[in-house]
């Protein structure tokens, strides 16, 4: 069965890295959404929704996300077939935003 087929469906299992998705703390058993920054066409508009709506309570977050979707200012297709892409792919700007350590 294909992905355009199947609906929403267990495809990966992420776990927190400040380790509150363990038994008993504060995350376990939360369900998580999965977007690919670099094949997904609708993740691009999705990041720029969630940042809009948190904007108000978590700026700084808001600010990240807006950072990264700055590296791919068209907004015009697929980030992997869009042929206005700057200097970084979103992906890659949001590895820079982990590797500098934004949100810990």
């Amino acid at each position: 069965m294909s992905d355009k087929t199947r609906g929403v469906y267990e495809k990966f299992r992420v776990e927190r890295t400040d380790g509150k998705s363990a038994p008993g703390e504060k995350h376990h058993g939360c369900a998580y959404f999965v977007l690919d920054l670099k094949h997904d066409e609708f993740a691009l508009p999705a990041l720029a929704v969630y940042a809009k709506a948190c904007r108000a309570k978590h700026p700084e977050l808001a600010a990240d996300l807006n950072r990264v979707l700055a590296a791919h200012p068209c907004n015009c297709r697929s980030v992997g077939e869009c042929f206005h892409i700057g200097p970084q792919t979103p992906s890659e700007a949001m590895s820079d935003l982990l590797s500098e350590g934004v949100g810990r």
